[in-house]
């Protein structure tokens, strides 16, 4: 399934992993599951500290499909992933892999100290962060905070669509656009697939150029409008039609059908989460 050149660069990655891990799938009889199992089978066959075995469907039964789980064997340290963690997402994956196989990522604390070094302000980090162990991991390479997006957006305090809310819970990948990007153009957004992304979204993940060249042009005048008038775009439900690019997410207060016309912003990581709870106890939950 991966190529050669992506395989021999993964299987050298693994030589590093120093205790054994686990790859536990949950699938189901679609064509999707059946690329996942071919991935984690692959990849179990460049270390012999890697098993790969399918859960057990009667233990398994709230589990996404699919969705695999890299787990430190005898232990209950584990990295979930909803869908095939190709493209973009591959780095993730091969991240992970190394983590909970107990190699330690000296890059990141190198980085965030010539960053330190360079800059007289606190230095934050953020991205795929979605639980204590995440944050743990950001303060520990050095950085004054953690940055915690896409888990708070699953919040009861958030004013995201509920159907946004439930595509984020249903997600099994993302994609890194520039599709809507009028009034904020030229600036990747990573977003949940919806229809207006499978309509306007071909060969190039950013958009159709003709779409990107338009958000460029009208963002000047959308900028200049005034706030009332821009609030009445925003409420606006366009035809499928028209590329109505434009870049604020669908919020409670509009119609449910916003959420296939405009975007669904998540981090990487989203597939890892699985409910919705108050701030307080996501506060308390991402506390080292």
């Amino acid at each position: 399934m991966l190529d050669t050149s992506l395989a021999g660069q993964l299987k050298s990655l693994l030589e590093r992993l120093t205790v054994p891990i686990e790859l536990v799938s949950s699938l189901d009889d679609g064509p999707k599951s059946a690329e996942l199992a071919e991935l984690l089978t692959e990849i179990a066959a460049m270390s012999d500290k890697i098993t790969y075995a399918r859960a057990d469907d009667s233990d398994d039964a709230a589990a996404r499909r699919p969705s695999f789980a890299i787990r430190r064997t005898g232990t209950d340290v584990e990295v979930r992933f909803a869908g095939i963690p190709l493209g973009h997402e591959f780095s993730s994956l091969a991240l992970a892999l190394l983590q909970v196989g107990g190699y330690p990522s000296k890059e990141a604390p190198e980085l965030l100290e010539q960053v330190r070094r360079a800059v007289d302000i606190p230095v934050l980090v953020a991205g795929g962060i979605v639980d204590a162990q995440g944050v743990r991991e950001a303060l520990d390479a050095g950085a004054a905070a953690a940055v915690v997006g896409t888990r708070f957006l699953l919040s009861e305090e958030c004013r995201a669509h509920p159907a946004y809310k439930r595509r984020c819970l249903q997600a099994s990948e993302t994609v890194l656009t520039e599709l809507f990007g009028l009034g904020w153009p030229d600036a990747p957004h990573r977003v949940i697939p919806n229809a207006a992304t499978r309509r306007w979204l071909g060969d190039d993940a950013r958009g159709p150029r003709w779409i990107r060249a338009g958000n460029r042009t009208m963002s000047r005048l959308v900028n200049a409008m005034p706030a009332a008038a821009q609030d009445r775009a925003v409420r606006a439900l366009a035809p499928s039609w028209l590329p109505y690019a434009i870049a604020q997410p669908p919020t409670d207060d509009g119609p449910a059908e916003l959420v296939d016309g405009r975007p669904l912003y998540a981090g990487a990581n989203v597939g890892r989460i699985d409910d919705i709870r108050g701030a307080a106890d996501l506060v308390r939950a991402l506390t080292p």
